[in-house]
């Protein structure tokens, strides 16, 4: 049955002396959707964490553009603008003039040549076609294949799930 944490979980906890809190020095956000998510790795890699962050020295043949964090072992086609607020994974792959801002693209993506990803989630293994587009807050899970010249806004694609037509989703 659905639980509220809030209103049975923690309240037991607490009367049977069993609930303990720590105080951290930092910051803390509730992270449950996608959007909060993306506000969080914002202002995670602001704050200097992601491991290594970008510098434009690495990719000469792109842009890079704020705060963004590259995986050594990733790829960046020339032509492309990465940033602001961006991460992209171990051996993820960016074609040529990819566009890329407030995302994370996981370990193993592949991007298409000419393909724009903003403020979304690529899944581990992901393959975006050439001239694709997601934006909105869409969220592909791992090895989701989407056509090339798609447009993804606001879409939630399934694990394994092929997309070849265009979905807006608006909530």
């Amino acid at each position: 049955r659905p639980t509220s944490m809030e209103r049975e979980v923690l309240p037991l906890l607490a009367t049977e002396g069993q609930l303990y809190s720590m105080h951290l020095d930092g910051y803390w956000m509730n992270v449950k959707v996608p959007r909060n998510f993306l506000e969080g790795h914002a202002l995670y890699l602001g704050a200097g964490g992601g491991g290594r962050l970008c510098t434009a020295d690495r990719f000469c043949d792109s842009t890079i553009d704020g705060n963004v964090s590259i995986d050594e072992t990733a790829t960046v086609g020339a032509g492309s603008l990465v940033g602001p607020d961006v991460s992209i994974g171990p051996g993820a792959v960016l074609g040529e003039g990819v566009r890329l801002a407030r995302c994370i693209v996981l370990a193993g993506a592949n991007v298409g040549a000419h393909s724009t990803v903003l403020d979304s989630i690529i899944g581990w293994g992901v393959e975006l076609g050439k001239w694709t587009r997601v934006e909105g807050v869409s969220v592909l899970g791992e090895r989701v294949v989407v056509a090339q010249e798609v447009w993804l806004d606001g879409a939630v694609a399934l694990p394994g799930e092929r997309v070849d037509t265009c979905i807006q989703s608006r909530t």
